[in-house]
C-alpha cells in the first residue's frame, strides 16, 4: 500500500509541477503559486517516506521513479486538456481568399486583423486571430477548408486591450 501511495503521490506532485512551470510562463502567478504550496507539500512528504526507509524498502525509490515519469505524461496530458491561454494564428493566403475567410471568421465571432504582405508569388494578406488555446482545434476546422493558405500558431503571455481581453474574461 505503501508503495501505491509513493507512487500516485510523486506522480500528482509532478502533474502538479508541470501545470504549475506552464502557468510560469503564462504568467498566471496566482495559480502558480497555489499548486506550487500543493506541489512543495506532497514532494516533502513523499521524499520523507522514500529516504527514511532507504536501505530497509529499495522498492519504494523505483514506485518514487516510476510515479515521476507517469507524472511527467500525466501533467503534459492534463495541459493539453486545461489548454491554459492565448495564442496567435497568423495566416498568410491570397487577397481573394484571406477577404473570404476573414469575413467567416469574423461571422464566427473570432477577432481577425489584416495586414498587406509581399509573399514570393506576389500581394498577399496576412490574418492575425487571436484565440483561446481551448478554441484552436475548432479554428483548425475552419482554416482546414481552405486550401494554400499558410498557418503559423504563436503562444502568447502577456494580452492588453483591444477585443482579445474579452476573450481572456478581463
Amino acid at each position: 500500500m505503501i508503495y501505491l501511495a509513493i507512487f500516485l503521490g510523486k506522480m500528482i506532485q509532478v502533474m502538479f509541477g508541470n501545470v504549475r512551470a506552464i502557468a510560469v510562463v503564462k504568467g498566471l502567478k496566482k495559480a502558480a503559486m497555489a499548486l506550487s504550496i500543493i506541489e512543495q507539500t506532497l514532494w516533502i512528504i513523499i521524499t520523507a517516506t522514500v529516504v527514511n526507509g532507504i536501505i530497509e524498502y529499495p522498492l519504494r525509490a523505483v514506485a518514487f521513479v516510476l510515479g515521476t515519469s507517469f507524472g511527467m505524461w500525466a501533467g503534459i496530458k492534463l495541459e493539453g486538456k486545461l489548454a491554459l491561454g492565448v495564442s496567435k494564428v497568423e495566416v498568410v493566403a491570397t487577397k481573394d481568399q484571406a477577404k473570404e475567410l476573414t469575413k467567416d471568421l469574423r461571422l464566427q465571432g473570432y477577432p481577425v486583423t489584416t495586414t498587406r504582405a509581399i509573399g514570393l508569388d506576389g500581394e498577399k494578406l496576412t490574418l492575425d486571430i487571436k484565440v483561446k488555446r481551448k478554441e484552436l482545434k475548432n479554428l483548425f476546422e475552419e482554416l482546414k477548408k481552405h486550401e494554400d493558405i499558410f498557418v503559423t500558431v504563436f503562444d502568447i503571455k502577456t494580452v492588453q486591450g483591444g477585443f482579445i481581453e474579452k476573450l481572456e474574461g478581463n
